[in-house]
C-alpha cells in the first residue's frame, strides 16, 4: 500500500505541521497525545514521585493560572500517635513560607462529633487530624484564587487514608486571617508532617485557568 507524506496540513483552526510528533489518531479513532495539553482548562504542571525520607516537601505555583489543584498521596513514618498534614504558603516576593495568622478546620467523617478548629493564630493548615501518619494519605487540595490578587485565597481539602485495616476521610479547608496576605498571589505551598518524615511522595499538580 502506498503513502502520502504531507509535512503540512492546514484549516481554519487547525495546522500541523512537521514539527507535530506528539499527536497521533490511530485507526481506531483514539487520540493520543505524548507532550502536555494547555489549553484545556486544567493544565498539568508537575508529576513528581519521590521514595527519599524527607521532612517536608515545597511545590512551586508557576505563574499564569487564577488556582491550582494538587492531588498529592504521601506516606509518613511517625506512628507513635494522632498527629497532621500540614500546609503552609509563601507570597509571592517573600522568601519565607508564613508561619502565623493561619485559620483551618477539618472534619474527620468516622466519628460523630470529631472535628478542629482554628479560628486565628495557626502556625499551618491542617489536612487531617487525629491519625497517625504511618499509612498512605490521599489528599485532593482546590488552592482556590491562589493565583489572583483580587480575591481571597482559600484552601479545600478531601482526605482519604489506606494502608490496612479501615480507611478515614477528612474534610476540611483553611486561609491566611491577614487580608492583605489573603490577597497576595502565592507563589509556592509547603506540605510537611506535624512529627516524623515522609517517606514517600508522589503529586501532580494543575493549574486552573
Amino acid at each position: 500500500m502506498s503513502k502520502l507524506v504531507v509535512t503540512n496540513i492546514e484549516t481554519q483552526n487547525i495546522k500541523f505541521d512537521s514539527d507535530t510528533t506528539a499527536f497521533t489518531i490511530n485507526s481506531s479513532g483514539t487520540t493520543n497525545f505524548s507532550q502536555n495539553v494547555s489549553g484545556s482548562g486544567y493544565d498539568l504542571l508537575a508529576n513528581v514521585y519521590s521514595a527519599s525520607t524527607v521532612t517536608s516537601t515545597e511545590i512551586t505555583l508557576p505563574t499564569g493560572y487564577d488556582s491550582y489543584y494538587l492531588q498529592l498521596t504521601a506516606l509518613g513514618d511517625y506512628s507513635s500517635s494522632a498527629s497532621n498534614w500540614c500546609l503552609q504558603q509563601k507570597r509571592e516576593g517573600e522568601s519565607d513560607f508564613d508561619t502565623s495568622n493561619y485559620t483551618t478546620q477539618s472534619k474527620l467523617q468516622d466519628l460523630t462529633n470529631n472535628q478542629v478548629n482554628t479560628n486565628s493564630g495557626g502556625s499551618h493548615m491542617i489536612l487531617k487530624h487525629a491519625s497517625s501518619l504511618d499509612s498512605y494519605f490521599a489528599h485532593n487540595i482546590y488552592l482556590n484564587n491562589y493565583g489572583r490578587t483580587d480575591v481571597g485565597s482559600v484552601m479545600t481539602f478531601l482526605t482519604s487514608k489506606g494502608k490496612s485495616g479501615a480507611s478515614s476521610t477528612w474534610l476540611g479547608g483553611g486561609c491566611h486571617t491577614t487580608e492583605a496576605n489573603n490577597l497576595a498571589r502565592i507563589s509556592a505551598v509547603k506540605y510537611f508532617p506535624a512529627n516524623g518524615n515522609i517517606t514517600r511522595i508522589q503529586y501532580k499538580l494543575f493549574g486552573i485557568a
